[in-house]
């Protein structure tokens, strides 16, 4: 008997002591979890800090792109190193006007590696009249 109050007295001592779960606690690889998600906080914040995210290289090929430029005056010759827009003068635009100009277009898988245009860039045809880099070469 003595024996058995003893055992009975370590299970109660054993049940006092063990830690308790509630619904609050998080159950499986949590601390994996914590740890990938401040991984990924890491380097988030890591690009964001050297300019690598997507958002902030297309906003950069945006301004850049889209920035004004000045053309030169009209000539019977084309001058080199200076800026002209190439424009069709039989094709009509939705608009009204005559002539869609010669555009450049930078595709989202060059986004990640350039900010200009480079050699074997798509070329299109835009509606957008004012000079910028996209439609002067």
């Amino acid at each position: 008997m003595n024996l058995n109050k003893r055992e009975q007295e370590d299970r109660d001592e054993l049940f006092q002591n063990r830690i308790v779960y509630s619904l609050p606690c998080r159950l499986g690889l949590w601390n994996e979890d914590l740890a990938l998600r401040e991984e990924k906080n890491s380097v988030t914040a890591y690009k964001k800090d050297h300019c690598q995210l997507l958002i902030q290289k297309t906003k950069k090929m945006f301004r850049n792109v889209l920035s004004p430029t000045a053309l030169v005056a009209e000539t019977p010759y084309v001058l080199y190193s200076k800026n002209y827009q190439i424009a069709t003068s039989d094709i009509t635009s939705d608009g009204g006007f005559t002539g869609l100009f010669l555009s450049g277009v930078i595709n989202e898988r060059d986004i990640d590696e350039v900010q200009h245009f480079k050699h074997g860039c798509t070329l299109s045809a835009s509606t957008i009249k004012e000079p910028c880099v996209r439609n002067t070469f």
